[in-house]
């Protein structure tokens, strides 16, 4: 079976993995879409975090968002059958730690996380996946909406560890996909108000589309999300805190450290958290896009398949005016199911 393989920064070919009935607590999938993510573009280009400090290695197959179809189950699983559309989780932690037993698997030191640390992605025609991180598919939901379930699932953590009330008005510096989803859930899901500071005129004016405002210089929130990754995107974060506010980080910058003005932090009594992965709300998120009323495949502008995997990357890299979410279609899947 064809996969994406990246083998060292800025090396990547189509490659054959070898094809296998699934062990016991496994799912033989067919991936059908999958979004190309930052997070892919780092490891493209070697910077990402686990790289840099050994967490990850090459050779890997990329693809964290993703949906697929059962194609086989192995022994022991229940609760899905061939044919089901599921998505799955990126934080897979060993189910034995003390991490794991309170809940909190995506920090579990001997975790896997899906496309870039032990689990192979979706970026391949045949996947073996864990059925305990995968998770069916609400009927109704369109292909496109569940392949980015994972994007969505780590914007409502970033909402949710910033401890919105309804009618609050926050900011979300950076507008690509995770800020726009936290944006849509904002809005859609919690009630609030929203403002976007984004430093690309087309993604502003693409925030603007979906209800939000226009952050306004001076302008102070006591709740704000930084879903840029940048040095610049985490001052302009604080720079619009609020005394007594909360900052929630979810980019990351690729850079080995960030300054942060800590005597000002401690002087207007504000908080920093950092917002990883999304455990346990899988189902309030799959429950969300059941209800349809986020759509985030609104975010897609461009489509490949696996073959023009290099044109996608490109593009992705290019960063051009008008370029949004980009999908890779799997298994002739070329319209919406």
């Amino acid at each position: 079976m064809r996969s994406v393989l990246i083998e060292g920064p800025s090396q990547v070919r189509l490659g054959e993995v070898p094809l296998s009935d699934p062990p016991e607590g496994y799912l033989l999938l067919a991936p059908t879409r999958v979004g190309i993510c930052g997070t892919d573009l780092e490891l493209f280009e070697g910077s990402m975090i686990y790289l840099r400090n050994g967490m990850a290695q090459y050779p890997l197959i990329p693809g964290h968002e993703w949906v697929a179809t059962v194609v086989q189950v192995g022994p022991g699983v229940e609760g899905l059958s061939v044919g089901d559309r599921v998505v799955g989780e990126v934080s897979i932690g060993c189910g034995e730690c003390g991490y794991c037993s309170e809940g909190s698997y995506h920090r579990c030191p001997a975790r896997f996380e899906t496309g870039f640390m032990g689990m192979p992605g979706a970026l391949q025609e045949r996947m073996l996946f864990p059925a305990k991180s995968a998770h069916l598919v609400p009927e109704g939901v369109s292909a496109s909406d569940a392949a980015l379930t994972e994007p969505l699932a780590i914007a409502y953590q970033a909402v949710l560890r910033a401890e919105v009330t309804a009618g609050d008005h926050v900011l979300v510096v950076g507008a690509g996909t995770i800020g726009m989803l936290a944006a849509m859930l904002l809005l859609g899901e919690f009630g609030c108000r929203v403002s976007v500071l984004s430093d690309t005129a087309d993604r502003t004016e693409r925030a603007q589309g979906f209800g939000c405002s226009v952050h306004l210089p001076g302008a102070l929130y006591s709740r704000v999300i930084e879903a840029a990754g940048s040095r610049s995107a985490v001052a302009d974060s604080l720079a619009a805190l609020a005394p007594g506010g909360r900052l929630v980080v979810t980019g990351l910058s690729g850079e080995d450290s960030v300054p942060i003005p800590i005597d000002n932090v401690v002087i207007a009594d504000q908080e920093i958290r950092g917002s990883l992965g999304s455990p346990g709300i899988w189902p309030q998120v799959l429950k969300i896009l059941g209800q349809q009323k986020i759509h985030p495949s609104d975010l897609v502008t461009h489509t490949f398949t696996l073959d023009q995997f290099h044109e996608a990357m490109a593009l992705a890299r290019g960063k051009d005016a008008g370029v949004g979410k980009i999908v890779i279609t799997l298994n002739g899947v070329d319209v919406d199911e």
